[in-house]
């Protein structure tokens, strides 16, 4: 290039040439756009280079690989993004080969790329553990070249079998082996260096921008020299296994805090909708639950002694007690969930029971019940023969399910009819004889 320069220089040119063309003022962006060159004599091949950085970067988007002679080629990304990764994640090689990286500025062409420099990981080795710190290991670095990074956990903490340093190096110069440091007046303490990532590079004079074929040292003694005069070698290549990884251990595990809630907006009471009061229905009134109607049967009062059936056919308040009970008793359904609550039974007449709604319950008697007629699912109570009205004929009652209960007409002559036991009596298993005496059984 410097050699076609300078014969521009000494040629006399003519009007047309001396003529200048005015060029648009739009710019390419180059911010998407590398040089790579591969540092190696062999002929490149630009469609396997292709498949092997396509494997290696793994772009979610497509880019392009344009040959340029000379083993370099031009690489034109989608993004910006894409070429910052690839420069902060080299060193790249293709076939163990250093791959050469340059991004060139708004007004320089590819023939000014120069590939002088690589960044690499280098790993400081020997150093005392009190002396491994960020500015030890920045101090370390700027001999070999220009610091990028250091790598430290997020507390700054940087100790362990070695430190990591990111280098920009040249790789025009021998790559350096180790240093001598100061350790407070005792002797120079050599620290040695080695490379992650290292490709092929020369053991003759250590620089990786050829092989040991290719220089100058080796041609120079006529491919005499023997491989123990070598001064470089495989040792400089850090193992990968031996990167140090920082692990931050918690003991005590922080609470998560809650982020604040942003504030919501408060309509002032001015905008506010009042709330509609038309075609409202009125609000229920408080009615007692199936628990309170519960708690209200269990803990009603009993009397401390059950009256006898004396008393019970002599007194007419306790015979009309008695057959309320009866009637709640065989009106009572257990599967209903909202149990009917006791009517007051104090100064409350048959008549006036009868007529009492059990409207929650499934298997209540109708209201229109004939008293002369009435049939009972138990066959062997009666019904009192004051409380009836003028003998009509047998009426049938049909229950919820369906099904006809059999008819049981009370002739009435103006007496008392004989009563059978108790629904609890029935229940315990107490004979009839036992609760309503003798006569019972003579005349049954």
């Amino acid at each position: 290039m410097d050699d076609l320069k300078g014969r521009c220089a000494r040629l006399s040119l003519h009007k047309k040439e001396r003529q200048t063309i005015p060029l648009t003022p739009v710019l390419e962006n180059n911010n998407k756009v590398l040089v790579a060159k591969l540092f190696t004599k062999r002929r490149l091949n630009v469609e396997a280079l292709s498949r092997t950085l396509k494997s290696m970067w793994r772009f979610a988007q497509d880019f392009e690989v344009r040959d340029l002679a000379s083993n370099t080629v031009l690489l034109l990304f989608t993004h910006e993004a894409d070429v910052q990764k690839v420069i902060s994640q080299g060193p790249w090689s293709f076939d163990k080969y250093l791959i050469g990286l340059y991004q060139p500025s708004a007004f320089q062409s590819v023939d000014d790329a120069k590939f002088v420099t690589s960044p690499f990981w280098i790993q400081i080795h020997n150093l005392p553990l009190s002396r491994i710190n960020k500015v030890n290991a920045t101090d370390i670095g700027n001999t070999i070249g220009r610091v990028v990074q250091v790598d430290a956990s997020p507390s700054g903490e940087c100790r362990g079998r070695c430190i990591r340093v990111r280098i920009l190096i040249d790789i025009e110069q021998p790559l350096c082996r180790g240093r001598y440091v100061d350790l407070d007046g005792s002797d120079p303490h050599w620290i040695s260096f080695q490379y992650e990532r290292l490709p092929i590079f020369c053991y003759w004079c250590g620089c990786l921008n050829h092989d040991e074929r290719d220089c100058k040292i080796w041609i120079d003694s006529g491919e005499s020299l023997q491989k123990s005069d070598q001064q470089y070698g495989p040792w400089l290549k850090a193992s990968l296994t031996t990167m140090q990884q920082p692990q931050l251990v918690r003991t005590k595990s922080s609470q998560p805090t809650t982020p604040p809630q942003p504030p919501r907006p408060t309509p002032s009471p001015s905008t506010q909708p009042s709330p509609p009061t038309e075609n409202m229905p009125p609000p229920l009134p408080n009615l007692p639950t199936t628990t309170q109607n519960a708690e209200t049967i269990t803990q009603a009062d009993k009397p401390e002694t059950a009256p006898t059936h004396k008393e019970i056919l002599s007194n007419s308040q306790l015979f009309d007690t008695f057959i309320t009970d009866l009637d709640h008793d065989l009106n009572y359904n257990p599967l209903s969930h909202t149990p009917n609550p006791l009517p007051q039974l104090a100064h409350a007449s048959l008549t006036d029971i009868a007529q009492h709604s059990y409207s929650t319950t499934k298997s209540t008697i109708p209201l229109n019940v004939n008293f002369d007629t009435l049939t009972t699912n138990h066959p062997d109570i009666p019904f009192p023969t004051h409380m009836s009205n003028t003998p009509k004929a047998p009426e049938t009652i049909t229950t919820p399910t369906d099904q006809t209960v059999t008819e049981k007409t009370v002739h009435l002559h103006g007496t008392w009819c004989q009563l059978g036991p108790p629904h609890n009596a029935v229940s315990a298993g107490i004979s009839c004889e036992s609760v309503l005496g003798p006569k019972w059984k003579q005349s049954h």
